[in-house]
């Protein structure tokens, strides 16, 4: 026996529903099937909280919070002979305490924040100081006598030589290198997103030309 055929209303909303869509089971009133058809679902925009220049967690972390410790590695990119060393020199005491010294302002910019700067301006000071973000030295410093790791390569911002030719567990720790350049570039440290080094220019040449404080380079790195 043949089933009796839809009627033109069940054939309109069928036709409907095809059109405009939905995600729910009709039943054919004459034949007694089902069908679906589906539609993908309204994204409803979730409210976003305003950011507020007086909150002090958005800043800086609760002093409950778990310390976070970055893993760093220290290489200087000496010269080969017959040239001298042209870089920090691990046979003097005043370099390596130098370097050292680099390491701990860095340390101190992490537990000793001062001031919440928002849109461009400050916003007071801070009330607890320490951001809960540690730094680790890994090991010695590294010297390293390689001719062309001693400008980093091309010695041109974007270069990776000292990294892929002389690094240690480079998924786990950020490498810093000290390199010179021909052009005295003084002092730049390019990184770059994802990627787990520094290259540190002409800190040797400000170091013994100019004197230039630790502290300053301390901050270089930070930033």
């Amino acid at each position: 026996m043949l089933a009796p055929r839809p009627s033109f209303s069940s054939k309109f909303l069928l036709a409907l529903l095809v059109l405009f869509g939905c995600f729910t089971v009709f039943l054919d009133s004459a034949t007694g099937q089902s069908f679906t058809c589906d539609t993908p679902p309204v994204n409803v925009p979730v409210p976003q909280e305003e950011f507020s220049c007086s909150l002090i967690e958005n800043f800086i972390p609760a002093a409950s919070q778990p310390i976070k410790t970055i893993r760093m590695s220290f290489w200087v990119m000496q010269r080969e002979p017959p040239f001298d060393l042209s870089n920090f020199d691990e046979n003097e005491q005043s370099d390596v305490d130098y370097l050292n010294a680099i390491f701990a302002r860095l340390q101190s910019l992490y537990t000793q924040s001062n001031e919440m700067w928002c849109d461009g301006g400050s916003s007071g000071y801070l009330n607890p100081t320490d951001t809960r973000i540690r730094f680790q030295l890994e090991g010695p410093i590294h010297f390293i006598q390689d001719e062309q790791g001693w400008t980093n390569g091309t010695g041109s911002n974007g270069n990776s030589y000292s990294f892929e030719h002389h690094s240690e567990c480079p998924d786990e720790i950020l490498h810093v290198y000290f390199c010179e350049s021909a052009t005295n570039i003084s002092g730049i440290a390019p990184s770059f997103n994802g990627t787990p080094y520094i290259v540190l220019y002409d800190l040797y040449n400000d170091y013994f030309q100019n004197g230039l404080s630790s502290y300053a380079h301390g901050n270089l790195i930070r930033t």
